[in-house]
């Protein structure tokens, strides 16, 4: 293996490395342009108390919670700074994790001249990840901050480890103590990159395939020097595992079928980068028979047979391995109808070994002087026609309305592409005209009039229809979609269709009783229609359905401030806010002092009047 030295006076170094950089800037300075999406971006951003203030109790709280059950503190830590900063600012957001992509591809470079590729060879592996696009995803996506963040301290751990095996025990003590202190920042990067995505669980693993190959043999020592991160990885990754585990399909067949044809995807979205889009849908059935599925246990086998016949081409091992050992913990065997059966972004880190493996590759070609020349003319046309898919791709994640499009120009009947697009939709000024003109003409035929349907009326009622639409497609298309019900609700409200959206808020608490937001919005159209026991019946069971919510009690208590501006002397709906009172001031005082907690509970009680107790809750706040 050739040694490398980076500090040498070699300038083919920062000047491919400028080239490289240059390019993937390029390749991705549509994203700039970008907004947020509705697809977890509020979840993770606008709508995550933590993000909003950066302080002690909020730094501790994100540190203690978890996001969509996944535990990625470092990655919400990093929007809370970003936030503190700036705001909500897109482009920052955007421009951070095209920075930290950036750095990926540099690391890349680094750690493929310390295993042994020559400049120009880990410069095309560089390169090559660097303006593939099926990371756009990863990048374009301002929530996958955790794929290019928990990737950039892997790729820091994966170069000290290697830097790690650059000594050997004939060296001198000191360079001995200073090995040790390249695994300690083998550790340090590996839980930072755990804190950011659980996807670093293969972390260990991967730099076991580092040992290999590098010639070290795998024994007990080498094994044992890996547990602590191990066990630390393992202990975070349990936080997200809870409430992620799987159980194998149906049958052991339909599992084989299904983890094939996983296992096969990503290899097909990196070598055919065609159809990319945020949610694939498993083929169906799940019959051997069918060639979606028999053609991935063929490609599967012959893998294998390759990886057997070719064992001492350590480049192609590696790389097959590579992939392997990093995507296996995502590899499905069941047909659970979650959204991420497969997605592009988990291929981000994981193509790495490809790209490593076609920089060998790019060396073998370059030693053969009467194929240079074709070689860098296809090696310019490649990064040309991947950069400019990368573009395109990059112009999709532009905003809601064109991504969730772009879904449904490929599947057209994604159920979260058609409730998304019409969400986004109606925050569009077209819409929102056409819902407020609604409202007019609804309010008219509620009293029994006739509506005179003028040109103008008509084309509202085909913008509101259309929107009504989306959402009952959705619904058609997964009968058990419970935010296509939902959402049609809130549509329905909107407009004054009162016995719509409480009929579509009763079919969502069928598919999940559970779903507290249901059971407050049907307490709210309850109470704007004067039916107070229904409205406490509704808005106590989403707080018995969920005794741990503090902002439900708020809300409740806020809801009945509001009944009773209307009706001061309703018993229904003063007897419901005491006892909702009670509960609140009892949780508070159980729970451990908390000054938003006693914030609140004194703009309660100056909301009621109870000027005295509104004093001492802030005080105490």
């Amino acid at each position: 293996m050739r040694k490398f030295n980076l500090f040498s006076s070699n300038m083919r170094v920062p000047i491919v490395l400028a080239v490289i950089l240059a390019a993937v800037f390029f390749s991705y300075y549509p994203a700039l342009r970008n907004g947020f999406v509705s697809w977890d971006d509020d979840v993770h951003l606008y709508e995550n108390v933590s993000v909003r203030t950066l302080d002690l109790e909020h730094a501790g709280a994100i540190f203690k919670s978890t996001i969509n059950k996944i535990y990625i503190p470092l990655t919400v830590l990093s929007f809370a700074i970003e936030h503190h900063f700036f705001g909500y600012d897109p482009f920052v957001y955007h421009l951070d994790n095209l920075l930290l992509h950036l750095g990926i591809v540099v690391l890349i470079f680094w750690l493929g001249l310390r295993l042994g590729l020559s400049v120009t060879g880990s410069g095309f592996a560089a390169l090559l990840f660097g303006v593939h696009p099926i990371h756009v995803e990863s990048v374009a996506w301002v929530t996958e901050r955790k794929d290019v963040l928990y990737s950039f301290f892997y790729m820091a751990a994966l170069l000290s480890y290697s830097r790690y095996l650059g000594f050997t025990r004939s060296t001198p003590s000191f360079q001995i103590r200073k090995s040790y202190l390249f695994l300690v920042l083998t550790f340090i990067f590996g839980v930072l990159s755990m804190l950011a995505k659980p996807m670093a669980l293969s972390l260990p693993l991967i730099l076991l395939l580092l040992d290999w190959f590098h010639g070290r043999k795998i024994r007990g020592e080498v094994i044992v020097e890996k547990i602590p991160l191990a066990v630390v990885i393992a202990g975070i990754t349990w936080i997200s595992y809870v409430f992620h585990a799987r159980i194998p399909g149906k049958n052991i067949v339909e599992g084989a079928l299904i983890w094939a044809w996983t296992f096969v995807f990503y290899l097909r979205q990196f070598i055919f980068p065609v159809i990319l889009v945020p949610i694939y849908q498993l083929p169906w059935p799940f019959i051997v028979t069918s060639l979606d599925y028999s053609l991935p246990v063929m490609v599967t086998g012959l893998l294998v047979f390759a990886m057997i016949r070719f064992r001492k081409h350590r480049w192609f091992v590696f790389s097959l391995m590579f992939y392997f050992l990093s995507i296996f913990f995502l590899l499905r065997y069941d047909d659970a109808g979650d959204t991420t059966i497969v997605s592009d972004r988990f291929m981000y880190l994981p193509s790495l070994g490809f790209c490593f493996l076609a920089g060998a590759g790019w060396e073998l070609l370059m030693s053969k002087k009467r194929w240079r020349l074709a070689g860098m003319a296809a090696v310019i046309l490649l990064a040309t026609l991947l950069s400019i898919r990368t573009q395109k791709q990059c112009r999709i994640w532009h905003d809601s309305i064109s991504l969730w499009r772009h879904q449904l120009s490929v599947y057209p009947n994604e159920p979260i592409a058609l409730n998304n697009l019409a969400i986004a939709l109606r925050k569009e000024d077209k819409y929102k005209t056409a819902i407020e003109e609604f409202r007019k003409i609804v309010a008219i035929e509620n009293k029994g009039l006739k509506v005179d349907l003028s040109d103008w009326a008509y084309m509202v009622m085909k913008d509101f229809e259309y929107l009504a639409g989306l959402f009952q497609k959705a619904i058609e298309t997964d009968p058990g979609y419970i935010n296509g019900y939902y959402n049609l609700g809130i549509l329905y409200a909107d407009v004054g269709m009162i016995a719509e959206a409480i009929t579509n808020y009763k079919e969502a608490l069928k598919i999940d009783y559970s779903y507290k937001d249901a059971h407050f919005n049907l307490g709210d159209l309850y109470r704007t229609t004067g039916h107070a026991p229904e409205a406490v019946f509704a808005y106590e069971q989403a707080l018995k359905l969920h005794p741990e919510d503090e902002g439900l009690y708020m809300n409740a208590v806020s809801a009945y401030n509001e009944a009773l501006k209307n009706d001061p002397q309703n018993t229904t709906y003063l007897d419901a806010r005491q006892r909702v009172m009670d509960d609140l001031t009892r949780m508070i005082g159980a729970g451990s002092a908390n000054a938003t907690s006693f914030f609140n509970l004194g703009y309660l009680y100056r909301e009621m009047g109870d000027f005295v107790r509104a004093i001492s809750a802030y005080q105490m706040a």
